[in-house]
């Protein structure tokens, strides 16, 4: 009889070790992002996040201090919210803090350094041993457009 293969989340999934914990633990605390996401006004949504919850604390992280201002307002609300759930009776405060989205670098152009005069003569030299016409003439052209040294 062949048994059938069990997914990591199978695994994962059962005992009590550090890692079914871990991936519980996630799970809720994804769970009450989710539930927090519907309770924020259509403005914060896409700039707040749960992060964890420590020592009867909700810790919320927002994208700046702007929208960390905005979702302190709304704090009361949500503690109101989260209470009418049994399941988040335990929370007695929120904590906002600022965590800022990582952004891509700025992208810094140089400039290209202009060809050498030996990097001109290569190009002419290589032009003088192409067969075909028009890409001769080409590389010549491109050649002959760098300006001597």
């Amino acid at each position: 009889m062949k048994k059938t293969p069990k997914t990591v989340t199978d695994i994962l999934g059962q005992g009590d070790n550090d890692l079914s914990r871990l991936m519980r633990r996630a799970k809720a605390l994804n769970n009450l992002n989710e539930t927090i996401r519907r309770m924020l006004p259509p403005n914060l949504i896409d700039h707040c996040s749960v992060a964890n919850i420590r020592n009867k604390q909700l810790i919320i992280l927002a994208e700046s201090a702007t929208w960390a201002t905005l979702l302190r307002y709304e704090q009361g609300n949500i503690l109101a919210q989260l209470h009418e759930n049994p399941k988040y009776n335990v929370i007695e405060s929120i904590k906002v803090k600022i965590a800022p989205v990582e952004q891509a670098p700025d992208v810094f152009y140089r400039r290209a350094q202009a060809p050498s005069s030996h990097s001109r003569q290569a190009m002419l030299s290589l032009a003088e041993n192409i067969e075909d016409e028009d890409l001769r003439a080409s590389i010549a052209r491109l050649a002959k457009s760098v300006d001597r040294d």
